[in-house]
Parts: structure tokens; C-alpha cells; sequence
């Protein structure tokens, strides 16, 4: 079976487009142009940022500012995110190249094609997180653009001399809100404004997600590597068997091996497999002990690069949430197109939270079993040295790994439920009150 390599392909081909080359381009002119091209459009997407800014400082209405504020504060964490990885594209490299080299690379020898079925598969919904989060944007963005093009709200009066009268005009909508030092209710400039507003956020939409993607990508890979590891450590026996030569099998038939396991009084004895057995598990598990060290360090590079990025969203994703809610409460229409906009922007963001949520917890949950899983394999019938090293294994594997936000927050469905119960209970709340206040009139 083919690895397909490398793992963050379609995430590394988009965020180079977008301006971050994680894997620097070598010619010298190239490389002088892209970096040009990469101020351009990292700079496009933070002027962007610095409009809408200016936007909500001069805004009078409370709900056009709250409106603001969602789409904004979603566009400051793409932009911490951008940083970010601009800062740290050397760390990331190496973290990336490690996941494709040395003990994390799938072996027909040792698991046949099922370890190789799990890495693609690992690979494969990587890049899926990566779809539905465009998915999502899209549909908010041209719903959102739908919302503008037929929108009635905004209405101008005009009086016409000749006719004694005042005339209603209707004022062309944009998507979103954003400051400009021009009048852009006027042709051509309201068309390239409504074409530039969707195209930002979409952009916008492609760092979140693929920057996103990576990171909670690496939590999927490092479970895929406990996966492994605890199907190897099931088989180790039979892997030996497999790889021991025919002949030393033959030669040793019959024997009965190098010792009998110490079992309590009043149980049968039972006979230790042959030495060339022994020795080739003695190979095996050691090489388990390294792979599940470089397992536990990946672990924690990925939470000292990304923890505080992690605690960022958070935090960023609950003070939109905060706003989100409000708007939607400010809608009477929940067929509007604006009203499935915002629902939409509130899947994605709870849709963000969850994918961190969800594998910080599968790699929480698996590496606590590990310990378990290890006790339940084979070593009853191989010797004290191999025993001995699967004792310090199981030690160290009773402290499951675990993600934070920032140190503040574990990353668990606990967290995630958390969060999502406490959103909900704010939105009753209004609900609530207007019943009570009806009661009260009638």
C-alpha cells in the first residue's frame, strides 16, 4: 500500500498561495517575488482588519457595533494566527518532517498494511476538518451576499420639486460593515467593494482553516501513533514469530524453552517462548519504548508551539459567540437570509472548538488506556528484561497525555460541553424573560 506524502499536502500548497511558505522557496529571484507577493496579501488581510476597526470606533449603534465585533474579532485571531506561523514556519517544518520520518513511519514488516490504512486515514481527515471548514464559509459568505443583494432596509428620501413629493430610494446594501474614506454607494465602487468583502472573508476563511487544520492535525496523527503502537504490543508474539527464520523455528521444535513463567501456588506452570524469540520481542519492545518517547515528545512540542494559540481561539471564539448570540436575538425572521448567515458563523465557530475539543480528548482517552491495554498483552511467556521494560512503559503511560488552552483549559468534551451549555443557557435567558414579562401584562 502507498503513503501519501507528504501528510498536509493540500494545507501546505493553499497557505503558500496565501502568503506562508512553511517550505521556503531556494531560487533566489523566486524567492525575493513571493516574499513581495506575501506582504501583499498578508497586508491586504490586515488593512482589512484595521477597517473594521475604524468601522466599530465611529459607529453610534450599539447593534452595528456588536455586528462588527463578530466578524472582527474572528479576523484578529486569523491574523494572531498568521503571525504565528510566519514566527514559527522553521519549528513547524521540522515538527512536519518528523511526522513523516524516523519512528512514526508505518512498516509493512512490523504491522502489514493495516498501520499504512491508518496513517492515509489519519492523512485523509486532515484534509476532510480542512473541506467542511471552506464549506462552511462558503455558505455564510454567499448567503451573507444574498442577504445584501436583496435587501430592503436601508432607504433613502429624496424630494422631487416638479412632483411636490418625496420620493423613497432604495440604498444599495454591502455584505459586511467596513469603513472607507469614499462614498460607496455609487457605481463602480459599490460592485468592487461587494466583490472585495466576500473575497477577503473567504481568504480569511482558508488561514483559519487550514492554520486550524494543522495544528489539531498533529493531535490526529499522534493518535493514529498510539494506535500503532498499542496493535503492535497486542501482536508482539506474533510479529516475532513472522520474522524469526524458518529454520531457527524448525531447529528449536520441540524444545521446551528457556525457563517457566513464576506463577502462584495452585496454577499449572507455563513454559517462556524460545530464545530466538525472546530476542527478537527484546527488539520489538525496545523499539516500542523509543517510539512511544517520541511520541510523548511530539506531544509536547505541539502543546508548547500552539498552547497559547489554542487559548487565543478560545477566548477569541467565546467573546464572538457573546455577540453572536445577540445578533441573532435582534432577528425576528429565522428564515432571513441574515438569520442563516449568523447561524452558519455560529456552526463554524462551535464547529472550531470542537474539532480542538474532540481530538485533544481521543488523545486524552487513548493514551490513558495505554497502560491497560499493555498490561493485557503477552508478557506472562517472555523474559524479566523485556517484562522490566514493559513495566517502565506502563509507568509512564498512567499519565495520559493532555492539551491545554493555554494551561487555563484542558482540551476535552468535557470543555467543549462546557462551553457549548453555557452559550445555550445565555440564549434561553432573553426567552425566558419575555415570557415572564407577558405573564406580568396579562
Amino acid at each position: 500500500m502507498e503513503l501519501k506524502t507528504p501528510y498536509f499536502k493540500k494545507h501546505l500548497k493553499w497557505l503558500t498561495v496565501l502568503g506562508i511558505d512553511i517550505y521556503p522557496v531556494n531560487v533566489f529571484l523566486f524567492k525575493f517575488l513571493y516574499k513581495l507577493y506575501a506582504i501583499f496579501v498578508v497586508g491586504f488581510v490586515i488593512t482589512y482588519a484595521l477597517l473594521e476597526i475604524i468601522d466599530i470606533v465611529n459607529t453610534s449603534d450599539f447593534n452595528s457595533m456588536t455586528f462588527g465585533l463578530c466578524y472582527c474579532a474572528t479576523h484578529l485571531i486569523g491574523i494572531a494566527k498568521i503571525i504565528i506561523f510566519l514566527m514559527k514556519k522553521k519549528k513547524i517544518r521540522e515538527m512536519l518532517d518528523k511526522l513523516e520520518s524516523s519512528h512514526f513511519l508505518p512498516s509493512i514488516e512490523r504491522g502489514g498494511e493495516e498501520e499504512f490504512r491508518l496513517i492515509n486515514s489519519a492523512v485523509a481527515k486532515c484534509a476532510r476538518h480542512a473541506e467542511i471548514f471552506n464549506l462552511i464559509v462558503y455558505s455564510i459568505v454567499s448567503i451573507r451576499c444574498l442577504y445584501a443583494l436583496f435587501s430592503t432596509e436601508e432607504n433613502d428620501e429624496v424630494f422631487d420639486a416638479k412632483l411636490n413629493t418625496t420620493i423613497p430610494i432604495h440604498r444599495r446594501t454591502l455584505p459586511y460593515r467596513l469603513w472607507l474614506p469614499f462614498e460607496t454607494s455609487k457605481s463602480p465602487i459599490f460592485e468592487i467593494v461587494f466583490f472585495i468583502q466576500p473575497f477577503t472573508l473567504t481568504l480569511y476563511g482558508y488561514y483559519i482553516g487550514y492554520i486550524d487544520s494543522i495544528v489539531y492535525g498533529m493531535m490526529i496523527h499522534m493518535n493514529t501513533q498510539y494506535m500503532i503502537l498499542k496493535r503492535i504490543l497486542d501482536r508482539y508474539v506474533l510479529i516475532a514469530k513472522d520474522l524469526v527464520a524458518k529454520h531457527v523455528q524448525e531447529e528449536w521444535k520441540g524444545k521446551s524453552g528457556n525457563g517457566v513463567a513464576s506463577l502462584p501456588a495452585g496454577y499449572d506452570k507455563l513454559n517462556l517462548l524460545i530464545q530466538p524469540l525472546q530476542e527478537k520481542i527484546q527488539d520489538i519492545v525496545h523499539y516500542c519504548v523509543k517510539h512511544h518517547i517520541h511520541i510523548i515528545d511530539f506531544c509536547g512540542e505541539v502543546e508548547v508551539e500552539f498552547s497559547y494559540l489554542m487559548l487565543l481561539q478560545f477566548l477569541f471564539s467565546l467573546y464572538t459567540l457573546c455577540f453572536q448570540l445577540y445578533q441573532l436575538s435582534l432577528l425576528a425572521n429565522a428564515l432571513s437570509f441574515e438569520f442563516i448567515s449568523m447561524c452558519c458563523y455560529l456552526t463554524l465557530l462551535m464547529y472550531q472548538l470542537f474539532c480542538y475539543c474532540w481530538y485533544g480528548n481521543e488523545i486524552m482517552v487513548t493514551s490513558g488506556r495505554f497502560s491497560q491495554d499493555l498490561y493485557n498483552s503477552e508478557w506472562l511467556v517472555v523474559n524479566d528484561s523485556i517484562r522490566k521494560s514493559l513495566l517502565l512503559v506502563m509507568m509512564r503511560a498512567q499519565r495520559p497525555i493532555q492539551f491545554t488552552a493555554g494551561k487555563f483549559a484542558l482540551l476535552s468534551l468535557q470543555t467543549f460541553m462546557s462551553v457549548s451549555g453555557s452559550r445555550g443557557k445565555k440564549l434561553k435567558k432573553p426567552h425566558g424573560r419575555l415570557q415572564n414579562e407577558v405573564g406580568i401584562l396579562e
